[in-house]
């Protein structure tokens, strides 16, 4: 397989250890824990989480959904996302670009694993993680849809010489499919650590964590 695209590795994340650091929480006293992750992880998240929501196609509106639906379905709706798409890469030859959004995509993607990761570490979970986590699964699912349509789009209309293989378009698909497995495993872990939090110390939400979501 030609080598259009630097698809990020999707394995699993080792966390940095954090030094333990003394506390006093309302009832428990001063103690140590270990691996407190500061709140620039929580800040780390948000914007990761951001970062992924702008390379995210935006849902058609109601009238346009249920124009799909009446005349095309949900088949129709794909494709139109689509062609909007590539209308909007104003290149020559828009495999280069396309395959450069895809690049970034991934990218933010595993910035969002990663940094849910790091946030369950934090010495006062936030419920919403878990939440806004598994969000970003279906972010990550839509990414794959409107990119692997395009790239089917533009095999269409290439040479046979030059054509873009089904392989490569695979693989494009199963990166994505491995970014939301870790932002999955990442959201799991969250849970766990809230598992283990007393109630009354888990945060239900946490100002800036939900911003723009």
């Amino acid at each position: 397989m030609k080598a259009r695209l630097a698809i990020a590795s999707f394995g699993a994340f080792s966390l940095c250890s954090c030094a333990s650091v003394t506390v006093s929480l309302p009832g428990l006293g001063g103690g140590e824990v270990a691996d407190a992750a500061p709140v620039q992880e929580r800040i780390a998240l948000t914007e990761a989480l951001a970062a992924l929501d702008a390379s995210v196609p935006p849902e058609p509106t109601a009238n346009e959904a249920l124009g799909l639906i009446v005349f095309g379905g949900h088949d129709r709706a794909r494709k139109a996302a689509a062609e909007a798409y590539l209308q909007g890469v104003t290149a020559p030859d828009p495999l280069p670009a396309v395959f450069a959004d895809i690049d970034e995509a991934l990218r933010r993607a595993r910035a969002v694993a990663e940094a849910g990761q790091a946030a369950a570490t934090a010495l006062v979970p936030v419920m919403d993680d878990v939440a806004l986590l598994e969000d970003a699964i279906g972010d990550v699912r839509r990414c794959a849809t409107l990119y692997t349509d395009a790239l089917g789009l533009i095999r269409d209309k290439q040479d046979e010489a030059v054509r873009l293989s089904k392989t490569e378009i695979r693989a494009v698909k199963d990166a994505f499919t491995d970014a939301a497995r870790d932002i999955s495993a990442s959201a799991d872990r969250v849970a766990a650590r809230l598992s283990d939090v007393p109630e009354r110390l888990a945060l239900p939400s946490m100002g800036t964590a939900s911003a723009g979501f």
